[in-house]
């Protein structure tokens, strides 16, 4: 049988083509699995989602230390603040940062307590974990002068004035949780929750007595509790050697056990290689004279876990907290009340500044325009709408900044007219308003604005 040429020149350039493919396939799998290049070969960003001198700044910048005198990096490890929005403004950052390994975040377990609460769209699944290198324990506290000795105390009085004793804690985190774990053992119990920030923060509300009773790290606690802090419980499973005489939730009849660990994240499809490789140096780091005298200092329990054990501790942590019945609070504080306060003051300063001059038989007289007054009225009541409806029916999220933006935009050009230079000023205010209002809430305030 005598095959055409023709078929064995196509046969040649299919199997060719096919061979090309797979050896670029390899190739680029090859790149990925196993970088060409050295590294590291520049600086390492470190973010650190709260802000300097708190509990995980001082425990990231323990680790660093002992890198850099170890020298178990070749490029240094630069540690970023970038707090704001229970930790998520920092979180998202290297959510969204090239997957290269040169963006990493710490973060303990409230990149999980921040999706179940909703104060993020995104968890752990949204990263690549690289290992988990401590734990600590949270004390439930209230002030010297308290009149609540237990757990107990603290609950009957919450379930005897529901919502009026102020719990202090940080939206979305493992404080929150606290109270809530707490709030839970007593039907009819129910705190006032405020949310107030990072610990210092916290205990300057407690000491003011803004606020009767919240939750601190061990380390926290230690170190503020001299200045006027009695523990009511801890939360470990056994009582602390920093503070012996704190009994356990558990000791108190309460069902609650709970440590947070401090995890080492990647983006999501970082090459593993380079994953394994900062596990390796973290590791290394973990076992330094300097950090197991610090780990002591600070009342951390110097654990590494990586890999399977790292991915069950993820797991357990998030079915644990999943239990916890969370409360949907308002995105701002007295919300309702803002938004109809700013509703009464469009239709009063329309009303004010909407005057026109008409001609009369005795000369210019002044006219309200109530039909202005009404449209911006309308406006308002449908900005209020938009960002009050997702959180009272579960809908799906608006971003404050485009609401705001709109809301800014109509009431614009309903004030102003059609005057093309009157327009470009209130598109620069449609714009910048909502952007400066975000992060003056989110990144200084903390506060969580609806879609943030």
């Amino acid at each position: 049988m005598i095959v055409p040429q023709r078929s064995i020149r196509f046969t040649s350039t299919v199997c060719l083509a096919f061979l090309s493919l797979l050896s670029l396939g390899l190739a680029s799998g090859c790149r990925q699995a196993c970088p060409v290049d050295d590294f590291p070969s520049r600086p390492i960003k470190l973010v650190v989602p709260f802000g300097a001198g708190g509990g995980t700044d001082t425990y990231a910048r323990i680790i660093k230390q002992a890198i850099e005198e170890e020298q178990l990096l070749d490029q240094p490890l630069v540690v970023v603040n970038i707090s704001g929005a229970g930790a998520t403004t920092g979180s998202r950052r290297v959510k969204e940062a090239e997957p290269d390994g040169y963006s990493m975040l710490i973060l303990h377990d409230t990149i999980i307590t921040a999706e179940i609460s909703g104060a993020a769209d995104y968890g752990p699944d949204a990263f690549t974990p690289i290992a988990g290198t401590g734990e600590v324990g949270m004390v439930i506290a209230v002030s010297a002068s308290s009149p609540y000795h237990s757990l107990d105390d603290l609950l009957t009085a919450a379930e005897r004035d529901p919502d009026t004793i102020g719990f202090g804690h940080n939206q979305g985190a493992l404080t929150h949780f606290a109270a809530l774990q707490v709030q839970q053992q007593r039907s009819g119990a129910k705190f006032r929750l405020a949310h107030i920030g990072g610990g210092a923060e916290r205990f300057s509300n407690l000491k003011a007595g803004h606020i009767a009773a919240t939750g601190f790290s061990i380390e926290e606690f230690a170190r503020f509790r001299s200045d006027g802090l009695r523990g009511l419980a801890y939360f470990g499973p056994e009582r602390h050697q920093a503070a012996p005489d704190v009994p356990t939730a558990v000791e108190q009849g309460m069902d609650i056990v709970s440590v947070n660990t401090f995890y080492w994240w990647y983006p999501k499809n970082t090459p593993r290689q380079r994953v394994e490789f900062m596990a390796g140096v973290l590791q290394r780091a973990m076992q330094t004279e300097l950090v197991q005298q610090r780990m002591q200092e600070i009342y951390c329990e110097p654990i590494f876990i990586r890999g399977g054990e790292l991915q069950r501790r993820i797991a357990d942590s998030r079915r644990r907290l999943s239990q916890v019945q969370v409360e949907e609070a308002n995105p701002l504080p007295l919300l309702p009340e803002v938004l109809a306060a700013l509703a009464v003051g469009c239709l009063g300063v329309t009303l004010a500044l909407g005057r026109g001059e008409r001609a009369t038989p005795t000369g210019a007289a002044f006219r309200s325009r109530y039909d202005l007054a009404a449209a911006v009225f309308v406006c308002t009541v449908l900005y209020v709408i938009a960002l009050g409806w997702p959180y009272q029916f579960a809908l799906p999220r608006i971003d404050y900044r485009l609401t705001t933006a709109a809301f800014v935009a109509c009431c614009g050009v309903l004030l102003c007219g059609r005057d093309p230079r009157r327009l470009v000023a209130v598109a620069a205010v449609a714009i910048v308003a909502p952007v400066v209002v975000h992060a003056v809430f989110t990144r200084l305030l903390e506060f969580t604005l609806p879609g943030s």
